[in-house]
């Protein structure tokens, strides 16, 4: 299974009008494709600006493959999008999902007439050659704590290995900003480590990002209990 990643950022005065542009065309389009299996779209306004993240799921290299036809790590832009982007993202990023959590009550969250849901995403990276042994410490420490926070609603585990080096990218969902205090503490915006993170994190970074959850289309046979997916 994998995830493809867009980043992109639009005028915040234009953003419902690309939100209804992106309702209406790529979560349309999508299911179109066999092995598809599911998408979200975040957003986070800095000033002027909405910044946008597109993640949708595949079952398959072949899969993605069939959605993107050609060069896979090229963005595919609607030619629409390109009149409310500003400086469109000219690639993609991909991970392998290594792990996933997501529960029933996240296949509405972001849609129309639901509340808000918030995205969490941290980053880390390790040497590859211990990657294997820190995605079995994530599963019975920071996936684990995760998914049992009340509040929550999926835990996403991705990776992308390049030049020897893991990146181990966590994307978690919540119901409120309470929830995540829940598990983060009052200060939570702060990333949340563990002692034995020492043994394997290349560096720590300080911060974590979280988005407002504007569309949800997840694959409602992925609302399954915890998995390892190699």
């Amino acid at each position: 299974m994998m995830m493809r990643l867009w980043h992109g950022r639009v005028w915040a005065g234009r953003f419902a009008d690309f939100l209804a542009l992106l309702s209406s065309r790529a979560m349309e389009e999508y299911p179109r494709t066999a092995g598809y299996l599911g998408a979200y779209a975040f957003q986070r306004r800095t000033g002027s600006e909405v910044e946008v993240l597109l993640a949708s799921f595949w079952e398959s290299n072949d899969a993605l493959q069939n959605f993107v036809k050609a060069d896979q790590d090229r963005a595919r832009h609607n030619p629409e999008h390109k009149d409310l982007l500003i400086d469109p993202e000219p690639r993609a990023q991909h991970y392998d999902v290594t792990h996933l959590h997501l529960k029933t009550a996240a296949a509405g969250a972001g849609n129309a007439g639901d509340s808000a849901y918030i995205m969490r995403q941290w980053r880390g990276r390790v040497p590859a050659a211990k990657a294997l042994d820190y995605l079995n410490f994530l599963q019975g420490s920071g996936f684990k704590d995760y998914a049992e926070t009340p509040g929550n609603l999926g835990v996403y585990g991705l990776q992308s290995a390049a030049d020897g080096v893991t990146e181990f990218l966590l994307i978690t969902l919540w119901e409120s900003v309470a929830a995540i205090k829940r598990f983060a503490g009052e200060d939570f915006e702060k990333a949340h480590y563990y002692p034995e993170d020492k043994d394997f994190l290349l560096e720590f970074e300080p911060l974590v990002t979280h988005y407002e959850v504007v569309l949800a289309k997840p694959n409602t046979r992925q609302t399954t209990a915890p998995q390892v997916i190699l």
